[in-house]
């Protein structure tokens, strides 16, 4: 599939579950730097937990940094403008736009549940997912990020976004921590403690500053805050994980991204999580995914 976005024509990558039923549930996956919208759709199990799931998964596909040069892993990677300012100085087709028309294709061709549109992300995936989340808060039901942080200072949402946040705690790009990470095109990079996206998010909707319920078994800790309308952010540490999605085989070797647990499944639970989310529940706004009310 592809769709016009602004003066370009981008693809893009699209699954219907078997049990095609009126008004299915969407989730977007957004690939990491240097991934691909077949790689997303190959390695982390969207497309059978969207069978057993009965929802529509969409694979859109980023764009190499040097717009001019073809797409290459190690020399010339496909990234999102994630909002990092790594892409200030470059030229580039807006991203958001390009989202936003892919969801709205696939809305013509199939009956979308438009108080049910989700979005999830690997690294500069997930960082895009924050941003999306933000500035698209009417049009998401809830975000999931994986081992990406949310790079915009000043959050301010139309709607408190109900997200799920899964990181690892050994992640040598992303050290849950902060501080000194290597990329797999050998940058090091200074970077912020996972806690700072946490903290960020849980002001934006509204949640305490006293702290939330935790819970720990078989090495994952997950920490619960409520927002405004009952909002929830989970925050969920992986003990071991390094820079992969958990649950699903590696896609680099190991001396770039650590170790990688194939429990829990992070697919899995993402969508355990946005099956319970809704733009029409009690603190959300109204779709606005094609004109239409959501209702």
């Amino acid at each position: 599939m592809s769709v016009g976005a602004g003066a370009a024509t981008r693809p893009y990558l699209l699954h219907v579950p078997k049990q095609n039923n009126e008004n299915l549930p969407l989730v977007m996956m957004l690939h990491g730097a240097g991934g691909t919208a077949s790689g997303a759709a190959e390695h982390y199990g969207w497309r059978e937990q969207a069978d057993a799931g009965g929802f529509i998964v969409v694979f859109p596909q980023g764009l190499p940094f040097d717009l001019s040069r073809p797409a290459n892993f190690r020399e010339n990677p496909n990234v999102w403008d994630d909002f990092s300012g790594r892409m200030d100085k470059v030229k580039r087709p807006d991203d958001v736009t390009y989202l936003l028309a892919v969801l709205d294709d696939v809305a013509s061709r199939c009956a979308v549940d438009r108080n049910r549109i989700y979005l999830t992300g690997f690294s500069n995936g997930a960082s895009m997912t924050f941003r999306m989340g933000i500035e698209r808060a009417d049009t998401f039901a809830a975000i999931a990020p994986v081992s990406g942080h949310c790079w915009h200072k000043d959050i301010s949402l139309k709607r408190p976004v109900p997200m799920l946040f899964i990181v690892g705690t050994a992640d040598p790009l992303n050290p849950i921590n902060g501080g000194m990470g290597a990329d797999p095109w050998g940058a090091r990079t200074l970077k912020p403690p996972y806690s700072d996206s946490v903290t960020a998010w849980r002001a934006a909707i509204g949640a305490a500053d006293s702290p939330a319920p935790t819970h720990q078994a078989e090495g994952v800790t997950t920490t619960t805050y409520i927002g405004a309308g009952e909002c929830p952010l989970i925050y969920l540490t992986i003990d071991g994980q390094g820079h992969e999605w958990p649950g699903h085989r590696r896609t680099l070797p190991r001396v770039l991204t650590g170790e990688n647990r194939m429990t829990p499944d992070a697919t899995a639970m993402i969508w355990n999580f946005f099956k319970d989310q809704s733009l029409s529940g009690p603190s959300a706004a109204r779709s606005s995914l094609n004109g239409s009310t959501g209702r």
